[in-house]
């Protein structure tokens, strides 16, 4: 059961009483990956991190998640990968994406099968921001995934969009998270339990 912030420090929450609020920062049990730190909020704090596991933070309070992720990073794109127990899952990532920049376009491609899911393409080297909604990742269903990418390609002047839209079509319970950068990240990120 989650607990409440520190203005009710001690008491839990009833499944009545979360069913009302909109949106639960969820305080990971642990993170792993060298670089990487839990704020007293919850917020994970990446500083030169070239993976990170995110542990306890999908249970059964919530069916639905949001992620938020402002992250510096080169050499590729970020990726993600449910975990239980801290493994990860590296099979039946299915997408399709989306993206729209000046001087190409709208380009789009399908994927089926992939060993983890995109979330972020290629920041070199300044800020991006990323959401992720995740649909029922802990319960032993398959997950559906939503990801909206603002990415700044070297200059803030020269932004792009990325959607990448699909599944995990393994129906196994997660509750956490491996996000892998396509160089070191740098930047925060929050995950949020949410009912809709």
């Amino acid at each position: 059961m989650a607990t409440p912030p520190d203005f009710v420090a001690g008491a839990v929450l009833t499944a009545a009483q979360m069913n009302r609020i909109g949106m639960w920062t969820m305080v990971p049990t642990s993170v792993s990956g060298s670089g990487s730190s839990i704020t007293e909020v919850g917020q994970i704090t990446l500083s030169a991190c070239a993976a990170v596991t995110i542990n306890g933070v999908f249970t059964a309070d919530f069916e639905n998640y949001l992620l938020v992720a402002r992250l510096s990073f080169t050499g590729g794109d970020t990726t993600l990968q449910f975990t239980t127990g801290g493994t990860a899952a590296a099979t039946n990532y299915n997408y399709s994406m989306m993206q729209a920049y000046a001087g190409a376009g709208v380009t789009t491609t399908r994927t089926s099968s992939a060993t983890s899911f995109v979330m972020m393409s290629n920041q070199n080297g300044v800020y991006g921001s990323a959401t992720a909604d995740f649909m029922a990742p802990y319960l032993a269903a398959e997950t559906m995934i939503q990801v909206q990418n603002s990415r700044n390609d070297g200059a803030y002047t020269t932004p792009s969009n990325y959607l990448w839209y699909g599944n995990h079509s393994t129906a196994t319970s997660y509750d956490g998270i491996k996000i892998t950068g396509g160089g070191n990240m740098t930047g925060t990120i929050s995950i949020y339990g949410r009912n809709m």
